[in-house]
């Protein structure tokens, strides 16, 4: 949601779109004038809804390492207790 709100709010700037014709962009994302642009237009409320989104990325990409750092804890302590691998063990049937 935060990369659509950023792609609307930098295009504002831009000609609009018409078939057939040539569509020109002020400039480029490889540029600060269009991230800058595209987080901190549109208004108030859709920069509140844009940082909203960030914190809640954050938070993703965080609870995302912590589950994969768990499952290694976890995987580890399974190995030193001896627990039989996934290539090493005989089939249960």
């Amino acid at each position: 949601m935060l990369a659509l709100d950023m792609h609307i709010d930098a295009a504002s700037a831009d000609t609009p779109f018409v078939p057939g014709q040539a569509y020109v962009q002020v400039d480029t994302w490889r540029q600060f004038s269009r991230w800058s642009r595209g987080f901190f237009s549109g208004g108030r409320v859709r920069l509140m809804w844009k940082i909203l989104n960030v914190i809640y990325l954050l938070g993703a990409l965080a609870t995302a390492g912590l589950g994969m750092w768990a499952t290694g804890e976890d995987l580890k302590a399974s190995y030193d207790a001896g627990a039989a691998t996934s290539f090493g063990c005989t089939a249960a049937v």
